[in-house]
């Protein structure tokens, strides 16, 4: 694994060495550069508006602009940087007779955001925030967005002048490994709750698509890192020992450290959620903070210990970013030829169903489309009709309507399914909203779980005489049971398929598990059954590996309570020494990671399994474990995490709740207990509208039964209440509906 501080700067290039392997490198890639096609052109479009676009209450819009952004470093100048590499291994191993060969690859980025940074007419700057960049390979990101007439002007002449009002950024985020040095922390509740309990209001001034402001009052509690670092509330101390840090090696250990630290202030001051109202203030968040909080956080992470470390390239657009003259990348556009100019929407309909495929079940898929907008002068137009599509009839259609205003073109869409017979006739697959002229009514899987397994050609033979493959899928919420299904492979049928008609969408993960079928030396059987693993949702191919393929095959099964734990690295090594093959790969798991990783490569020798794996734990808090190398005998499947006995996910759902007329909020206290485990599971939801909510329960050894209560803060501001209700945790996914209120 890299580590840091930074070994060098080569070529303006920046390059890690691994802490293990003296002939592995890491580099990370200078700054972002824009996307080119096959044909060299970049991908930049710049739509510029030839008459602005009025509309009522926001400024005109003047352009749109379309762009896709890349971190790729040169390769002439990385094949530098590798003989520099070369040359700097082979004098710190002149006795070596076999000089290993040098790798280098780009930094493996885990987390990050991509924003874009622009000025807006006369103000400082604006940022849009784009989402997340790909986080493999080049790490690509798009941007659409509008710009208002003059912000368009602004950006075109810029360009043309040569200059640049505008500029892309990076939020990037990796793991790196401590060298010896020593980093320490220390918050404690004492100190700080006199900071915490207080409330702020400012304005928050935000703009929409069209460059129109607006802004309303929030109130919030106060900015805990600034506040305890400008009143000396923090201790924090790095020694670097005999470390040579630059600059901004030591900026992002501090970094890291005060980031530890602020979430552990929002995690033990800060929970409840946003403060709505003055009575609120008063009454549940201020008890919350008023209680006696006893906490401490001590940061003590050090030698080998990893963390997180942040990294913001960027660049601005200007003629160099693009490479081009800004005229190759324009496209003058007189959106008075636009359909919607004239407030008409006309939009085609069609569907992907395959009625020859599902068409023996299902009757028909019907598109239920609506708009309802209001015009300058207030007055309401609406417009709703469906759509359908059978197999006799499957040919496009439109939806037709006139719009309120230009720029208000916006329609929704339902898509339905319906049945031949069942115990469900309809369901509805998606709903959206959207502006686009065509809509495809996308039914990719009509509520069908159909899994393609199939195994290696000619792994049947006498000693493996066949596999059983157990499926179990289930969704209380779409009332689809639970059911599990075997499914069986030997040498006559050595690939099969899975078919489950459920009535409903596929979009929950299913489980499986493998049981190998065996023949000893002496003739007997003999059954070998694995963990049950995870397949993803509408995943249509499932391979199953025998035990003995010249494949190496391990399953990485993370088990991990995420609400103390911030993510979870395994450190995985194979090594044939005989035949000089060594094989390396760190996996991480987090809250957006959190199923199965596989890990697989060929062997030189197949009769050699072993490996070795060694768990880092990155907590809340800032505290890491590291848990050490451990060598196993074989692959498989490898169980990782602080909860070996499992995880449940409970959907809580309060759909069932009245909370326009009755309910105003909901509190729902959920319990499990475990003797086995050293403290209760348990957390607090609260419901204000009918969006479920999802509590991951640590499972212990032998407990399955656990309890919640239920009170119900009700329109009339009196309080109605459930309590000591027990329910049983089941699968790896369970459903509780919260009840209607007592009384009802």
């Amino acid at each position: 694994m890299l580590s840091i501080p930074v070994l060098a700067e080569i070529e303006g290039v920046s390059v890690f060495r691994d802490d293990e392997n003296p002939a592995s490198f890491y580099y990370l890639p200078s700054r972002p550069t824009i996307a080119r096609g096959e044909n060299g052109r970049p991908q930049f479009t710049f739509m510029r508006y030839q008459f602005a676009i009025e509309r009522p209450g926001a400024e005109p819009g003047g352009g749109y602009l379309v762009f896709t952004t890349v971190m790729r470093e040169d390769q002439q100048k990385l094949a530098k940087v590798r003989q520099v590499l070369q040359s700097r291994l082979r004098s710190e191993m002149p006795t070596t007779t076999v000089l290993p060969e040098v790798t280098l690859a780009p930094v493996d980025f885990t987390e990050g955001e991509v924003r874009l940074i622009i000025m807006q007419n006369d103000k400082f700057v604006k940022a849009l925030n784009l989402g997340k960049p790909s986080l493999f390979g080049d790490n690509t990101a798009s941007l659409a967005v509008e710009l208002t007439a003059d912000g368009a002007t602004l950006f075109y002449e810029a360009l043309r002048k040569q200059g640049s009002v505008a500029a892309i950024e990076y939020d990037l985020v990796f793991p790196v490994r401590l060298p010896a040095i020593t980093i320490r922390g220390h918050v404690d509740s004492r100190e700080v709750k006199e900071a915490v309990i207080g409330y702020t209001k400012e304005q928050v001034n935000s703009s929409d698509t069209w460059g129109n402001d607006e802004s309303h009052e929030v109130a919030h509690r106060s900015s805990i890192a600034e506040t305890m670092e400008s009143q000396g509330l923090i201790q924090l101390e790095i020694l670097k020992g005999n470390v040579e840090l630059g600059q901004d090696d030591l900026e992002s250990l501090r970094a890291f450290a005060f980031q530890a630290m602020d979430a552990f202030i929002k995690e033990h001051f800060l929970k409840g959620g946003t403060v709505e109202t003055e009575q609120d203030r008063q009454s549940q968040w201020m008890n919350y903070l008023q209680q006696d909080v006893q906490a401490r956080f001590d940061l003590d992470v050090s030698y080998r210990d990893v963390i997180k470390r942040q990294y913001n390239p960027s660049a601005q657009i200007n003629p160099s970013f693009l490479g081009v003259p800004v005229d190759d990348v324009l496209i003058e556009i007189d959106l008075g030829n636009a359909p919607w100019f004239f407030n008409t929407l006309t939009v085609d309909v069609d569907t992907n169903f395959d009625f020859s495929k599902y068409g023996d079940f299902v009757h028909s898929v019907v598109g239920h489309f609506s708009y309802d907008q209001v015009r300058p002068d207030g007055t309401r137009i609406t417009k709703r009709e469906s759509v359908a599509f059978t197999a006799a009839d499957n040919k496009p259609k439109k939806f037709e309507s006139r719009i309120a205003a230009v720029g208000k073109d916006s329609y929704h869409v339902d898509i339905e399914v319906n049945y031949k017979s069942g115990p469900v006739l309809q369901t509805v697959l998606d709903r959206r909203d959207s502006t686009l002229r065509h809509c495809t009514l996308n039914v990719p899987n009509p509520g069908i779980i159909e899994i393609k397994l199939s195994t290696a050609p000619g792994a049947f033979d006498e000693k493996l005489t066949g596999i059983e493959v157990d499926i179990e899928y289930a969704d209380p919420r779409q009332n689809v049971p639970r059911a599990v299904e075997t499914v069986l492979l030997d040498a006559k049928t050595p690939a099969a398929t899975y078919t489950r008609v459920i009535y409903a969408p596929w979009d929950k993960p299913y489980r499986y598990r493998v049981t190998y079928v065996l023949k000893d030396d002496a003739g007997n059987m003999q059954r070998s059954a694995g963990d049950w693993l995870e397949g993803a949702a509408d995943g249509q191919n499932l391979a199953i590996h025998t035990p003995f393929e010249d494949s190496f095959t391990l399953n990485v099964i993370p088990l991990v309570d995420w609400q103390e734990v911030r993510e979870l690295l395994v450190d995985l090594e194979y090594e044939d020494q005989p035949n000089r093959y060594r094989v390396q790969r760190t996996l991480s798991f987090s809250k957006d990671q959190t199923s199965m990783l596989p890990w697989r490569f060929m062997l030189r020798d197949k009769a050699r399994r072993a490996f070795r794996s060694r768990q880092t734990t990155l907590m809340h808090s800032g505290a890491s474990e590291d848990g050490g190398w451990v060598t196993h005998d074989t692959d498989g499947s490898l169980k990782v995490g602080n909860a070996p006995n499992g995880l449940i996910k409970v959907e809580v759902d309060a759909s069932d709740l009245n909370f326009t007329d009755d309910v105003k909020r909901v509190l729902v206290r959920l319990k499990y207990l475990d003797p086995a485990l050293p403290e209760p599971d348990e957390t607090a939801l609260m419901f204000r509208e009918t969006t479920p909510q999802t509590w991951t329960v640590t499972l212990g050894p032998t407990v399955r039964d656990y309890v919640y209560d239920v009170t119900y803060y009700m329109k009339d501001n009196t309080q109605r209440q459930l309590t000591g209700v027990r329910a049983t945790l089941g699968a790896i996914q369970e459903f509780l509906i919260v009840p209607v209120q007592p009384g009802v």
